[in-house]
C-alpha cells in the first residue's frame, strides 16, 4: 500500500475512534450536550465503508474510543487495594471497552450489509435509509448491550440529556432505549449532509422531521414539569446518611468502631443537616434514617448482637435502613453470603431484609471460577449469593419500596417486580468509594435518576461517599450532598405519580417505534426499485 493511502487510512481510523471519545463528553460529569453530536462520526464512516467487514471495523473503533473515554474510571476499583489486581488494569481500560464495542460494529456490519442488499443498484437512494437502518440496529444493540451475559446498560446515549431534564420527561413514555433511539437518530443527522448522493432537498425534509419531533419532546416535557410542583408526604422525613468513609478504610477491622460511631452521630435526630429540603419543617423530626451500601462492614446475621448497637440510630416509630454483607443458611446448612439491605427498628428487631440479585461480575462473584485463578475484588474469599428479583417492602413507619443495591438502579424497567404491590419509592444504596474522584460516580448519580422519571417515582439515593440526593417522581433533585462531603441529607419523601406509560407497558412501545423505523428505512432503501417496478 503507498504511504500516502496509509497515511490516509491511518488518519481515518483516528478520527474515527476520536470521535467516540469526542461523544463521550456528552456524559456527566462534563455534560456538553452538543457533543453528542460526534456520533455522526459513526455514520458517516459506516455510509463510507466498502464493505460490511470494513463497516465493523469502523463501528468497532467508533465504540472503543467512546467506552474508553466513558468507563476509564472502571479501573480505580483495581487500585484501591494496592497493586494486587495492578495486571488487571489494562483489562478493565481496554479490554472492556473492546468487548462492548462489537455491539456497535454488529450493528454496523449489519446496517453496511442490509443497506447494500436493498439498495441493490440504487446507490443514490442509500443514505436515507441506510442513516435510519444504523440508527435503529444501534438502538436495539444498546438494548443487547444491557441485557447480554447479565447485561452493562451504562452511558445509553438517552444519558446525555442529563443536563436537559426536559427532554429527560421523554423516558416517561418511551423509557432510556426509546430516548436512546431518538437521540441517535438526532446525533447521526449532520452526516447526511455529507453525502453528495442524497438530494439535499431530501436532507432538509429529514433534518426538519427530526428537528420537529425532538423540539416538541422538549417542548412537552417543559409543559410536563411547569405544570406539575412536588408533591410531599407529610407522614415520611428521610434522613440520608453520607459517612464518606474511604474504600482504602473500609474494611479495616480496627478503625471499623469508629466508623460506626461516625454513623450513629450523624444519625441522631438532634444533629443539624447539611442539607435540606425546602419543603421540610424547621421542627421536623426524621421517621426513617438511611445509610449506603455496606455501610456496615462486617458480617451482620438475625441473631446478631450488633443489632441492639445499631438500632439506635431508628427514629421511634420508624426505621434504620442500612446496607451490609448478611450471613445466612441454604436448605442443606451451607453458608451464603448476600450483600443486603436490612431495616431495623428501634426495638433491635429486623423489620424486613433484601438481598442484591444483580450481582457484578468479578466484583461479588467470579464468573467461571472453575477456570478462572482468580478472586473477587470485593473482600472475602467466598462469592456473593444473589437474592431472588426485585420486590416491594414495607414496614411500620416505612412506605413500601422497592430497594436497589449499587448498580442494580441502572437496568430500565427492572427496578419495580413486575408482580405485587407496586412501591412508593425507589431506594439505591451505592458505594461509589471505588472509583474516587472521577466520572463514574456522576455517570451512576445520573442513570439513577432517569429511573426515577421512567416509573413516576421519587428515588433516596444514600452513596457512601456521594453522589447521595432526593429526587422526586419527575427527576427533580430536591437535594444533594456532593462527592467527597461527610454529612446528612433531611427531606420529606416525594410523593408517587400514577404510573407512567413506561412503567405500565415497559419496552413495549420502544419495541413499536424502532419496528417502525426500521420499516421505514426498508421502504427508502426499496425506493428506487420499487419507481422501477412502476414504470
Amino acid at each position: 500500500m503507498p504511504r500516502n493511502s496509509r497515511f490516509r487510512l491511518l488518519l481515518r481510523l483516528l478520527v474515527i475512534a476520536s470521535s467516540g471519545a469526542i461523544t463521550a463528553l456528552a456524559f456527566p460529569p462534563f455534560d456538553i450536550v452538543p457533543a453528542v453530536f460526534a456520533m455522526a462520526g459513526l455514520a458517516w464512516a459506516v455510509r463510507t465503508s466498502g464493505s460490511a467487514k470494513a463497516a465493523a471495523l469502523a463501528g468497532w473503533l467508533w465504540a472503543f474510543g467512546f467506552h474508553v473515554a466513558g468507563l476509564y474510571w472502571i479501573s480505580n476499583a483495581l487500585l484501591v487495594g494496592g497493586d494486587r489486581y495492578l495486571w488487571m488494569v489494562p483489562v478493565a481500560i481496554a479490554g472492556l471497552p473492546a468487548c462492548l464495542a462489537l455491539f456497535t460494529a454488529t450493528a454496523a456490519a449489519f446496517g453496511h450489509w442490509i443497506s447494500q442488499i436493498l439498495a441493490g443498484t440504487q446507490i443514490k437512494q442509500l443514505g436515507l435509509g441506510q442513516w435510519l437502518l444504523l440508527a435503529g440496529l444501534l438502538s436495539i444493540t444498546e438494548w443487547a448491550r444491557g441485557h447480554v451475559l447479565t447485561g452493562f446498560p451504562w452511558n445509553l446515549p438517552a444519558y446525555a440529556w442529563d443536563s436537559v431534564p426536559a427532554m429527560l420527561q421523554t423516558a416517561s413514555v418511551v423509557g432510556a432505549y426509546g430516548l436512546s433511539l431518538l437521540t441517535v437518530i438526532m446525533a447521526t443527522a449532520p452526516a447526511l449532509l455529507f453525502d453528495r448522493t442524497i438530494p439535499r432537498r431530501d436532507i432538509a425534509i429529514a433534518i426538519a422531521i427530526v428537528t420537529t419531533v425532538v423540539l416538541g419532546a422538549g417542548i412537552w416535557g417543559g409543559e410536563r414539569l411547569a405544570e406539575s410542583d412536588t408533591a410531599m408526604r407529610t407522614d415520611t422525613i428521610i434522613r440520608v446518611v453520607q459517612g464518606n468513609v474511604p474504600q482504602v478504610d473500609k474494611w479495616n477491622p480496627a478503625l471499623r468502631p469508629g466508623h460506626i460511631r461516625r454513623y450513629l452521630e450523624l444519625s441522631k435526630p438532634d444533629t443539624q443537616p447539611s442539607r435540606r429540603a425546602a419543603e421540610l419543617p424547621l421542627n421536623a423530626m426524621p421517621t426513617i434514617v438511611v445509610w449506603p451500601e455496606t455501610a456496615v462492614a462486617f458480617l451482620i446475621d438475625t441473631d446478631s448482637d450488633a443489632l441492639d448497637a445499631l438500632s439506635q440510630a431508628a427514629p421511634d416509630g420508624g426505621a434504620l435502613i442500612f446496607g451490609a454483607p448478611r450471613l445466612s443458611k441454604d436448605a442443606a446448612g451451607n453458608e451464603q453470603v448476600h450483600n443486603s439491605v436490612l431495616a431495623l427498628s428501634r426495638s433491635g428487631k429486623l423489620d424486613w431484609v433484601f438481598d442484591k440479585h444483580h450481582l457484578v461480575p468479578f466484583g461479588e462473584y467470579v464468573p467461571f471460577r472453575e477456570v478462572l485463578p482468580i478472586d473477587k475484588i470485593v473482600p472475602g474469599t467466598r462469592d456473593f449469593t444473589p437474592g431472588l428479583g426485585a420486590a416491594t417492602r414495607e414496614s411500620n413507619g416505612v412506605p413500601p419500596v422497592s430497594p436497589l443495591v449499587c448498580y442494580e438502579v441502572i437496568f430500565p424497567g427492572r427496578v419495580v417486580a413486575s408482580d405485587g404491590p407496586r412501591p412508593e419509592w425507589l431506594l439505591n444504596l451505592t458505594n461509589d468509594a471505588w472509583y474516587g474522584r472521577s466520572s463514574g460516580p456522576y455517570q451512576h448519580f445520573a442513570i439513577s435518576r432517569l429511573r426515577a422519571i421512567e416509573e413516576g417515582l421519587p428515588l433516596v439515593r444514600a452513596a457512601n461517599t456521594g453522589i447521595s440526593a432526593v429526587i422526586d417522581s419527575h427527576g427533580r433533585v430536591l437535594a444533594r450532598l456532593e462527592l467527597g462531603r461527610t454529612g446528612t441529607i433531611d427531606s420529606p419523601l416525594p410523593k408517587s405519580l400514577e404510573a407512567t406509560i413506561y412503567a405500565i407497558y415497559g419496552d413495549n412501545l420502544y419495541w413499536t417505534i424502532c419496528f417502525l423505523t426500521l420499516c421505514l428505512s426498508t421502504l427508502l432503501l426499496l425506493r428506487g426499485r420499487l419507481k422501477t417496478i412502476g414504470k
